[in-house]
């Protein structure tokens, strides 16, 4: 920074941040490569720049491949009439360009279980329709930008995945799963 204060842009993937929206910092003062003072209070940093094409809101989850330069993130927003739009679209990490509105939907919310993308970069992805309050997975070709084969959780009528466990060094995923006719479980399964 050029002041003792102020904003600095950062590459992420550069720094090799594990991809999250946002990692808890300290800045440490430095000239020519030697502490220069206290470090700061803690900071945060958080991901800029990947904006829904449709104006809608990442808040629905997102997933970022740790071994290629695309990512997905869902999105949602509500209108003014109460009508309810929600979006799939692929990132590149390099520019946080959209690539590709890969789905779009009216009343019902894509989302992201977790981590979102599983080796060789697959995404899993949910639809919630706000209707019938019905979940749906599908599997996301992210190289492609393409929705792949359905998903089925072991147990559908009674489990309801809730988050999914961090490995994208293959296809087999953790999820912890909510039993409608019991307790919380955790699950094994695979994308």
């Amino acid at each position: 920074m050029p002041g003792v204060k102020g904003t600095a842009a950062l590459n992420a993937k550069a720094l090799e941040l594990v991809p999250t929206m946002n990692h808890v910092v300290r800045v440490l003062p430095t000239s020519a490569g030697t502490a220069a003072g206290e470090a700061s209070e803690v900071s945060s940093i958080t991901m800029q720049g990947v904006l829904a094409a449709d104006g809608g809101f990442a808040n629905n989850g997102f997933g970022i491949d740790q071994h290629g330069n695309h990512g997905f993130l869902t999105s949602g927003q509500q209108l003014a009439n109460g009508v309810v739009l929600t979006s799939i679209e692929t990132f590149d990490q390099s520019t946080n360009a959209i690539l590709k509105t890969v789905a779009s939907q009216q009343n019902a919310v894509y989302f992201t279980n977790g981590w979102g993308i599983w080796g060789g970069g697959v995404g899993l992805f949910g639809l919630f329709d706000l209707n019938t309050s019905a979940n749906a997975y599908n599997l996301l070709d992210l190289a492609n930008g393409t929705v792949g084969r359905p998903w089925t959780p072991p147990s559908p009528d009674t489990l309801q995945i809730g988050e999914g466990a961090a490995n994208q060094a293959n296809d087999l995923a953790a999820f912890l799963a909510y039993d409608t006719n019991a307790r919380a479980t955790s699950l094994p399964g695979a994308c």
